[in-house]
């Protein structure tokens, strides 16, 4: 049975890139040393793939949590950095040249998955192919998270409108917890109603907020600008695209010491997207431009510039909303 599901995973992997994660091992994954059965032969094909309905969370491998098949495969202390990875089995596995990543745990079993580290843009790393050693990431294990055994996420949705999800149990030991006090830096926001921008030598009005510190998302497209003359409307888009990686950098890349500390059970859940037809939030799905998280959590990792500038998209639909149950 295992290898006739893999003969079908295989015939229609020409279309559909695939990669899994790596490192810690995730339930079912090609190289977790405990399986029985052999592994998921579709662990690393997006959901909806080989016309198989999706399976639910963690690809429908959260029963063998308690089992010896989950076992833990790595160990973590709270609040110290630590590395992912993920690679690609097969001559028809592919990172769809980047994409967007969010990494989370879960506490409850797997009912609810809270964003530890969200990577927008590049992730996978364009250029790393499907090696586990250049597709490793590095981010910092939330320094609340209970002692005992977790549920690690990471998912990946990409320009083809393609989502995956795999997971893995991991140990985390206690650290020493930093959850307290309110932002070391006050609450900014960007123009809002009459707001005005010099964005290359061209006045813009914004008629709606560009900035949400609340949520951490930028939107620039309600701004219509003015410019003089020689100024050309690429100038305009560059200029556009600086300031919001400004923005980025400005929420995001604070040193450690004044950077907002957020409680586990605070942070927003992890964004679940194209699942099937009928699951409301939808990513993008253009070239030249990779998703962006409307709610990313307080640690944001922003890609590369690639596409001669910040690409983002946000995506659209209902996505607040949990995956629904296995079809």
């Amino acid at each position: 049975m295992w290898v006739k599901s893999l003969l079908v995973a295989l015939a229609v992997s020409a279309v559909q890139g695939h990669m899994q994660l790596y490192e810690p091992a995730a339930l079912k994954g090609g190289n977790n040393p405990y399986n029985e059965g052999g592994p998921d032969p579709y662990i690393q094909y997006p959901y909806g793939c080989c016309d198989k309905p999706h399976p639910g969370m963690c690809r429908g491998h959260l029963d063998l949590l308690g089992t010896r098949q989950g076992t833990p495969t790595a160990t973590w202390q709270a609040g110290t950095k630590q590395t992912w990875s993920i690679y690609g089995l097969g001559p028809f596995a592919g990172n769809h040249y980047g994409g967007s990543c969010q990494t989370g745990f879960s506490i409850d079993k797997g009912k609810t998955f809270h964003v530890a580290t969200s990577y927008i843009g590049n992730c996978p790393r364009r250029k790393g192919g499907m090696n586990e050693t250049a597709q490793k990431f590095e981010f910092t294990v939330p320094s609340d998270l209970p002692v005992g055994e977790a549920v690690f996420a990471w998912t990946w949705v990409n320009r083809q409108q393609e989502f995956f999800m795999n997971c893995a149990v991991v140990n985390i030991t206690k650290g020493e917890s930093t959850i307290a006090g309110p932002p070391s830096h006050p609450p900014q926001t960007g123009p809002t109603g009459s707001g005005e921008l010099d964005l290359g030598g061209c006045d813009c009005h914004c008629s709606s907020a560009v900035l949400n510190p609340d949520t951490d998302s930028y939107d620039g497209r309600n701004c219509t600008c003015t410019c003089s003359p020689p100024v050309r409307q690429r100038d305009l888009i560059v200029a556009h695209q600086h300031h919001r990686h400004n923005i980025y950098e400005r929420f995001h890349h604070v040193h450690p010491k004044h950077k907002r500390a957020v409680a586990f059970r605070d942070r927003p859940l992890m964004m679940m997207a194209n699942i099937n037809p009928g699951f409301s939030c939808k990513t993008v799905r253009e070239s030249g431009i990779e998703t962006e998280y409307p709610n990313p959590g307080p640690d944001v990792v922003i890609g590369d510039t690639e596409y001669g500038g910040y690409s983002y998209g946000l995506p659209i639909g209902d996505c607040d909303v949990p995956m629904p149950s296995p079809a």
